[in-house]
């Protein structure tokens, strides 16, 4: 891993909701929470990060989807001092990341471990059209191509004892296999670090 620079959790915010405004499984959402908002949706693709009032915005609509602001859903004892860097995460990386502790959905796909590499080997291995096989193939296929994904959003301690995704299980998974077949060598992240993240359900 190679830390990049410390940036603020405006920054996390604003790549949290813009990944999902274009992602096939929460994007609806998302751009409901935009309607709700009346909001312009630029503010999620070309977000003004000196901008309080976007700033406000974006987490108002994380709120909704996530529970971001109430600390529910998602991010249920999700600690507010976390530290945000922006980091290049590679193969040696993804080979402890892990996902989120969600009984019966990803834990399920990783056949209990919660390793991306376990949940990369059985969904490849599930019927293609099938959840969430089909968005996690198409990613893959976009990455043969070249194209660049948003940043994944993980979390650790300040030891880096483990390593577990806030954001992007499918891009974590689809980024595995093109590690595999060295399509890739990098990919853009995001890290928290808080001392307290054990706090947070789904670590």
């Amino acid at each position: 891993m190679k830390i990049l620079e410390q940036v603020s959790e405006h920054r996390m915010v604003a790549d949290f909701v813009g990944a999902e405004l274009t992602s096939a499984r929460f994007g609806p959402q998302t751009r409901a929470a935009v309607a709700e908002f009346d909001v312009d949706s630029r503010i999620l693709e070309q977000p003004n990060l000196n901008s309080p009032k976007e700033n406000m915005l974006r987490a108002n609509i994380l709120n909704s989807c996530r529970g971001y602001l109430s600390r529910t859903k998602n991010f249920e004892g999700f600690p507010k001092r976390t530290k945000w860097f922006s980091v290049e995460l590679d193969k040696a990386d993804f080979e402890k990341l892990q996902y989120i502790d969600n009984p019966g959905n990803w834990n399920d796909l990783s056949k209990g471990t919660r390793f991306v590499r376990d949940g990369c080997d059985h969904i490849f291995g599930m019927p293609k059209r099938s959840n969430p096989a089909r968005f996690v193939r198409s990613m893959y296929a976009e990455l043969k191509r070249g194209v660049r994904m948003p940043p994944i959003i993980a979390v650790t301690d300040p030891k880096r004892t483990r390593l577990v995704i806030l954001e992007g299980a499918c891009r974590s998974t689809a980024s595995y296999k093109a590690f595999q077949h060295k399509y890739i060598r990098k990919v853009a992240g995001l890290l928290g670090v808080s001392k307290r993240i054990d706090n947070w359900k789904h670590f």
